[in-house]
């Protein structure tokens, strides 16, 4: 007995296959079929590993030196043979190593693709809502661009999602219409695999032109090209002995992209830190893509400020997060190699949006402070004893003339402005300088009738987006007579020039009219 046989008998005497000794010893299984087939010898570390797993002492696996001359000798006397015998030599035809069949049906379908598509569509579907769910908290955050951002990528996956489902049904029903529940045999040589169908003629499909395997359950399917990309499906379970092994071999040594989906499987649940770093992975990409509505509640906490440092703070800190969802993304793919693209794609997103942002608050800023009127403020400031901000904005400006009537009276608006302001300790100063002054009314239906004035809808639409409580009627309001400095007294036959000034309590900001006022002509004269 030769030491292959030697090899493969006591494996048998132990019960053992070709992989379950391949595993304990360390090796792979297509070494250990070629030492049972004294193809190959195995080197001495593996010899003192096969006697200790197989019972034997390390003599006994030992390649004897009589056997291996005799083995020589014997094949030098067959090579001179036939160098006698070459004019009557003819080629024995190759004998294939392996041989499987599979009838293609609406079930094989369904164990080969069905898997990876429900999986694609749940982690598809789960995206979608987490891009709702951001939309909607930071809708509520009164961050609108950002809100119609997540709002559009979630719209876009959904058709992505519905337009994958139908055409994994078209897939379905045309790979069914092709094949019609043919059965194909396939016998597999040493450079190609030959594939023999019920009506098509023999075709040879070389293991160089398959691009990729997947193993999966139990089958291999091959991506190959034959003027399209078109897939083989083999179903591993029609293999015989050892013929998986040597079709695994074959198929590996040719096409390096080999997968192997239930080696991955097995390996995720022998390692437990796999699954621990994906939890951290899953733990990062929700705290960035939350991460602006996070430090914004964070920050509201401590200040209430509405004013530039606070949202460049607040966009700063925010950024700080999908970085680091970035970073561990590059980190999982290079150094665990455990691709996460979940952590880069929500990482990216969100540092974009918070730079965006950040330059849209320094926009809004310049553009704010741009049509400030000191002077008016320092005005109202003095005449009206009124304690005014020194950090305000003005949002809304309306420099075109335009004309209201009111009864038997004409009101000509040359300026409409609003005022919004982002010191939380002026606003409180404001109030209170407001409340305390007798020149400043409680507004009513009649002082509001009289020289009060509403909101339009662009207003009404500023305000909102950026975060302030909109009222229909101002809680304080004063006029003043620019001529002559009087408060509260509308003189309608001068043509005098006026400020009326409206106070929103509960929104924190400030209408500013100049107007004129006079009476209507009389048409009938």
């Amino acid at each position: 007995m030769n030491l292959g046989e030697k090899i493969k008998t006591l494996r048998e005497q132990k019960g053992l296959t070709i992989e379950e000794l391949a595993s304990k010893i360390n090796d792979d299984p297509a070494n250990l079929l070629m030492y049972e087939s004294n193809e190959l010898e195995p080197a001495l570390d593996k010899k003192l590993a096969l006697s200790i797993e197989l019972g034997v002492s390390l003599d006994e696996l030992s390649y004897s030196i009589e056997q291996k001359y005799t083995k020589i000798e014997k094949h030098s006397q067959e090579e001179d043979v036939n160098l006698e015998l070459e004019d009557t030599y003819v080629e024995e035809k190759e004998e294939p190593f392996a041989t499987s069949s599979i009838t293609y049906n609406e079930e094989v379908f369904d164990q080969v693709f069905k898997d990876s598509h429900i999986r694609s569509s749940i982690q598809s579907a789960i995206f979608i809502l987490g891009y709702a769910l951001c939309g909607v908290f930071t809708l509520t955050s009164q961050l609108n661009i950002f809100a119609y951002l997540c709002f559009g990528i979630a719209l876009i996956s959904t058709i992505k999602l519905i337009m994958s489902f139908s055409k994994y049904k078209a897939t379905k029903k045309s790979w069914l219409q092709e094949y019609s529940h043919s059965t194909r045999e396939y016998s597999y040589f040493k450079e190609y695999l030959e594939i023999n169908a019920n009506s098509d003629e023999t075709r040879k499909i070389e293991y160089k032109a398959i691009v990729r395997v997947i193993e999966n359950k139990n089958y291999l399917i091959a991506l190959y090209y034959d003027n399209v990309p078109t897939f083989l499906v083999i179903d591993t379970s029609s293999f015989v002995d050892d013929q998986l092994i040597k079709v695994r071999t074959s198929l590996k040594e040719k096409c390096p992209n080999y997968i192997d989906i239930n080696q991955k499987k097995e390996e995720k649940k022998l390692d437990p830190k796999t699954k621990k770093w994906n939890i951290i992975l899953w733990v990062f990409a929700i705290l960035a893509l939350f991460s602006i509505t996070i430090v914004s509640y964070i920050i509201k906490i401590f200040s209430k400020d509405n004013t530039l440092v606070i949202s460049l703070l607040t966009y700063g800190l925010a950024i700080i997060l999908p970085i680091v969802s970035i970073i561990l993304g590059i980190v999982s793919k290079k150094k665990m190699n455990f691709p996460s693209s979940k952590n880069t794609i929500i990482g990216w997103i969100m540092t974009i949006g918070c730079i965006i942002f950040m330059g849209l608050s320094i926009t809004q800023y310049q553009l704010y402070k741009k049509y400030n009127n000191d002077e008016l403020v320092s005005y109202i400031e003095e005449v009206s004893n009124t304690v005014m901000p020194s950090d305000y904005n003005t949002i809304y400006i309306d420099e075109t003339e335009t004309s209201e009537k009111r009864d038997e009276l004409v009101y000509t608006i040359s300026t409409y402005q609003v005022w919004t302001f982002g010191k939380v300790s002026e606003i409180e100063e404001l109030e209170s300088s407001i409340k305390n002054n007798l020149k400043w009314q409680k507004n009513s239906s009649e002082l509001q009738k009289s020289y009060g004035f509403s909101l339009n809808d662009t207003i009404i639409n500023t305000l909102s987006s950026l975060n302030h409580e909109v009222t229909e009627q101002a809680d304080y309001i004063m006029l003043i007579n620019l001529s002559n400095n009087e408060q509260n007294n509308l003189i309608d036959s001068t043509g005098d020039k006026y400020i009326s000034l409206m106070y929103y309590d509960e929104g924190n900001y400030f209408i500013v009219v100049e107007f004129t006022c006079n009476i209507l002509p009389d048409v009938s004269e």
